[in-house]
């Protein structure tokens, strides 16, 4: 960036998510905001002029391509990217319908393998740049009914350690964002979930719809805006975090994957199922 102002892109920033947020806190210190989600419309109302809408369906690569091609046209560089765009998937495994645990995969990590293959060149070239994939508290240490999202965000964890040690030799910079509970629409999709008729966790019904919602409800949960002023801070400097925590719970989950894992999961189950 050589002291001028970012440009920086960010997927998933509909309306009232953590991904607008970022866009709405970026933009008094960035040259340029690219906000991308797979509707226009979802993302009306931004303040800034300097914020710019873009449509990416991160489960197409051609529809990633031609969105990352636009930001090198118009601005000949990219600063800085926020791979936030993602799925829930929320229910027991026996539960989860196959179709929809590869849904949620090809959204939470493939989305972040395309979007790094479209991406990274560009910074490779420019020999430097700062690339943010967003996981989640889940991906550490996995709570009962809610074990495909968490192993997508598991394995966007994995793609991020390796991606840092693929990247070094380019000067550029990869960080895990990892959130804890912050207040976002993430389960909006799914509300008016119930387990089936026939599943064999109905016994379990009350801790899984009370789970279900935890995130959103915990009085753990900080708003996006605070989320997002803390994330941007720490962006904006030159040397950034390798693995960033933040938001409600983060840092006790942190303390659990620092336990065996038996007993971690142990505890959570013990937290789950009542």
């Amino acid at each position: 960036m050589s002291g001028s102002k970012p440009v920086v892109l960010i997927t998933g920033c509909s309306s009232g998510g953590i991904g607008y947020s970022l866009c709405e806190e970026f933009a008094p210190h960035a040259e340029i905001v690219y906000a991308t989600a797979r509707r226009l419309e979802a993302m009306a109302g931004f303040p800034r002029d300097n914020i710019r809408t873009l449509e990416m369906d991160v489960c197409s690569s051609k529809s990633i391509e031609a969105a990352v091609s636009k930001v090198i046209e118009e601005c000949g560089r990219i600063d800085i990217v926020v791979s936030n765009a993602g799925v829930g998937a929320f229910g027991p495994i026996l539960d989860m319908p196959v179709d929809k645990a590869r849904a949620a995969f090809d959204a939470n990590y493939f989305g972040s393998h395309r979007l790094a293959q479209a991406v990274l060149p560009h910074m490779f070239a420019q020999r430097s740049g700062k690339f943010v994939l967003v996981g989640s508290i889940g991906g550490l240490v996995p709570v009962p009914w809610n074990g495909t999202y968490a192993a997508s965000k598991a394995a966007l964890h994995t793609l991020a350690d390796v991606l840092r040690h693929e990247c070094t030799p380019f000067n550029v910079q990869v960080m895990t964002l990892i959130p804890g509970f912050v207040k976002s629409h993430i389960i909006d999709n799914m509300q008016g979930y119930t387990l089936p008729a026939n599943s064999v966790y109905l016994p379990w019904a009350v801790p899984i719809y009370k789970r279900f919602s935890a995130s959103q409800t915990s009085p753990a949960c900080i708003p996006a805006k605070q989320f997002s002023a803390r994330v941007v801070k720490e962006l904006l400097k030159n040397k950034i975090k390798w693995i960033f925590l933040l938001g409600g719970n983060s840092n006790w989950m942190w303390f659990l994957n620092l336990w065996p894992r038996t007993w971690a999961l142990a505890y959570l189950w013990r937290g789950g199922s009542k």
